[in-house]
């Protein structure tokens, strides 16, 4: 099961990567299921979860600074909740940030069934999904 959230691409703004803006509903989204993981910790009886989350994972983006090495699952969720939590208005997350999540949700849903995954979609391209092959071509 998968949970898309779409995106509006940042144009025009002078960053790295073209940051990707979330509607706030999303975003309240994404801080509620980046807490529940945390609260998995506790939750889960598993001694094996527990050293999982928070054990470095090289496949999560590295920590923002320079040098601080590979985040871990909780690390990773704190700093998405942190970043998300600057201000209402702070709704952008860089593409890598995007991956992260994705990565992380993927892995969880692995170990919880009724866990979904989460995926990113760009909001230009949302009608595209449900036009047939080559209808752009016809009206340019």
């Amino acid at each position: 099961m998968k949970e898309t959230v779409y995106y509006k691409p940042q144009i025009g703004r002078e960053t790295k990567d073209i940051l990707r803006e979330i509607t706030p509903a999303d975003q309240q989204y994404i801080k509620t299921v980046m807490t529940a993981y945390l609260d998995l910790e506790t939750a889960d009886p598993r001694p094996e979860f527990k050293e999982w989350f928070n054990q470095p994972n090289k496949k999560l983006p590295p920590k923002k600074e320079k040098g601080l090495g590979p985040n871990t699952p909780k690390t990773w969720c704190e700093g998405i909740i942190s970043k998300l939590n600057q201000a209402p208005n702070r709704r952008d997350l860089s593409p890598k940030q995007c991956e992260g999540i994705e990565m992380l949700s993927q892995a969880i849903s692995e170990i919880y069934d009724r866990c979904p995954s989460i995926e990113f979609k760009n909001k230009l391209n949302k009608d595209d999904d449900n036009r047939p092959a080559g209808f752009g071509k016809l009206f340019k």
